[in-house]
């Protein structure tokens, strides 16, 4: 039996934040746009929805982070959508400072 795994993770650096979006019904969410460190960079853009917004507090365009993220797909007229929802992220540097102090 093959399992799949429920959580992905990307690294890259910041290359931008959206504004904050909120619906009538409570809803919240943010977008991060990640560049890729591969070969041949890649733009992957990110959504962290209501808590979790507060991992792109204090961001900065450039900054090297690690984004944990699931991917959710659903059906809209017709069309299969899919978003990369972000979990939780890590500033690269502040896991090496980490790591350093054990």
């Amino acid at each position: 039996m093959e399992f799949f795994k429920t959580e992905h993770f990307s690294t890259g650096r910041v290359f931008s934040l959206g504004d904050l979006i909120e619906r009538e019904s409570g809803f919240c969410k943010r977008e991060l746009i990640l560049k890729t460190d591969e070969y041949i960079p890649n733009l992957l853009s990110f959504e962290f929805h209501n808590g979790k917004m507060k991992f792109l507090d204090d961001l900065l365009v450039d900054q090297q982070v690690e984004v944990t993220f699931r991917i959710q797909g659903r059906e809209w007229e017709g069309r299969v959508l899919n978003n990369l929802v972000g979990i939780s992220l890590v500033k690269v540097s502040e896991r090496a400072l980490k790591s350093q102090e054990l």
